[in-house]
């Protein structure tokens, strides 16, 4: 089993699939009054929480990071990606780290796709996200990573 990160302090999407088969999906949320400390201790936990509730999961694909231009919420949203490798580190979880542009490009052919592209894509393969785009964007990494891992097998 996959799970699939795009990772956010105030919404962080994730999806965990078998092959092509969505076994779940959702977002983890933090609230936007509290510190950036209490937030990311809030990540960590819903992470671990994750992974000890679906013990099958072998390996991860996640979004990294990357920003142009000042972008006042960047270094938060760094933090959470931070947080999140480490807990993967902890639970010795091998992880592949995706540029947004290079995962759109694979999954919806335009490395510039908007969520809403994403979210359609997703629906003309057969996969109906109810919820935040965060979600769509973790389920489409992880079936990306899935698709290359398949791919390779062959």
């Amino acid at each position: 089993m996959i799970l699939g990160i795009d990772p956010a302090i105030a919404s962080m999407g994730y999806a965990i699939v078998d092959g092509t088969t969505v076994i779940d999906y959702g977002v983890i949320t933090t609230n936007k009054e509290h510190a950036v400390g209490d937030r990311l201790v809030s990540i960590s936990r819903d992470i671990v929480e994750l992974l000890n509730i679906n013990p099958g999961i072998t390996e991860v694909a996640i979004e990294k990071p990357m920003f142009v231009g000042s972008n006042t919420n960047a270094l938060a949203v760094i933090m959470a990606y931070g947080v999140t490798v480490r807990q993967l580190a902890i639970a010795r979880l091998p992880y592949t780290e995706y540029v947004q542009a290079s995962w759109k490009k694979q999954f919806t052919g335009s490395g510039k796709a908007s969520k809403q592209d994403v979210r359609e894509h997703l629906r003309l393969l057969g996969y109906e996200v109810k919820g935040r785009d965060d979600a769509s964007d973790a389920l489409a990494i992880a079936l990306n990573h899935s698709d290359e891992l398949m791919g390779a097998a062959a």
